[in-house]
């Protein structure tokens, strides 16, 4: 099939990119659970945020568009849709807090609603950081 296409700048979704080939392909993923892979990643708050939006989201936003895949699967589960909607709705909310303060309030319950979605993801961050996590 190729192999991953070399035409991601940086590591991001060319995993998920040759997932898609393969199965359009006609070919089976097949998931072993006893495989671990280690990420030598270092998060900090900025890093982890350019990642997850410029490296992740961006990517993964086109290449679902472009293929038409609407799997409720791997990070696309429900919830995580809800997440994008209200993140952009947040961002809209903060933008038009500039023009219409009421917005603020708007933008503060959508935050909310995004840290009770989230709440695991950020538990287990925090767990890591109390452990030394760098």
């Amino acid at each position: 099939m190729g192999g991953f296409d070399e035409a991601y700048r940086y590591p991001s979704v060319e995993d998920i990119e040759l997932g898609y080939r393969l199965r359009k392909g006609g070919h089976q993923i097949k998931l072993r659970k006893t495989v671990q892979v280690k990420h030598l990643k270092q998060w900090k708050v900025i890093s982890l945020l350019k990642a997850e939006i410029f490296y992740r989201a961006v990517p993964w936003t086109e290449l679902i568009w472009r293929d038409l895949q609407f799997n409720n699967d791997l990070n696309l589960s429900h919830s995580n849709r809800l997440s994008l909607l209200l993140t952009y709705g947040f961002l809209i909310a903060l933008i038009s807090s500039c023009i219409w303060l009421p917005a603020l309030v708007i933008a503060s319950a959508i935050s909310l609603s995004l840290l009770w979605l989230n709440w695991s993801v950020y538990r287990f961050f925090i767990k890591r950081e109390a452990g030394g996590f760098p």
